[in-house]
């Protein structure tokens, strides 16, 4: 069950006849096609708030720097106990709007298969978690930020030992420059 927020959907969104394929800690995830757009509403109960349109245009920015370095640099989640690596990627948002709601919404191609956090049975997730958590560090460093959090349910087993995240913060208000 989604959490409580499903039956108050904003109805710009309900009238796209979208499906709801999950929400995350701030936002609400709907498959159109061979993309979804993900609807920052803010948490339950208004923690966390909405995202304002600076904030979100500042995680636009640094998720697709964060593509682009993936893209261009060989990045790895290294598992430390199990010494196992993976070519990690990072899927970029395509585009970006404010809803008539006055939500944020962002339009990234779908990623298919199944989260690391599901992913229990195959995959040490203290391991795993450890992995990740080297490369958020590695990351901030290298796009000058702090908040960077990859979390396992927002990573995507790509198969062929690679790994691909659909979301690199998982609170984005927390995202900010390193002064």
């Amino acid at each position: 069950m989604f959490r409580d927020t499903e039956p108050n959907l904003q109805i710009c969104h309900k009238k796209l006849g979208l499906e709801l394929v999950t929400t995350g800690y701030d936002s609400l995830v709907f498959r159109d096609g061979e993309n979804v757009r993900k609807v920052y509403v803010g948490g339950v109960g208004g923690d966390p708030p909405p995202l304002s349109e600076r904030q979100f245009n500042f995680y636009w920015q640094i998720t697709n720097l964060a593509y682009s370095v993936s893209e261009t640099e060989d990045l790895f989640v290294r598992l430390p106990n199990s010494k196992k690596s993976f070519i990690f990627k990072v899927n970029p948002i395509i585009t970006a709007r404010m809803c008539d709601c006055g939500s944020m919404e962002a339009v990234s191609k779908f990623v298919g298969g199944d989260d690391l956090e599901s992913l229990r049975y195959k995959y040490d997730l203290a391991d795993m978690e450890a992995g990740l958590s080297q490369l958020s560090r590695d990351l901030e460093k290298r796009l000058n930020v702090e908040g960077v959090k990859l979390d396992p349910i927002n990573v995507k087993d790509g198969g062929h030992d690679i790994l691909i995240a659909t979301d690199i913060c998982s609170d984005i208000g927390r995202l900010k420059r390193f002064h």
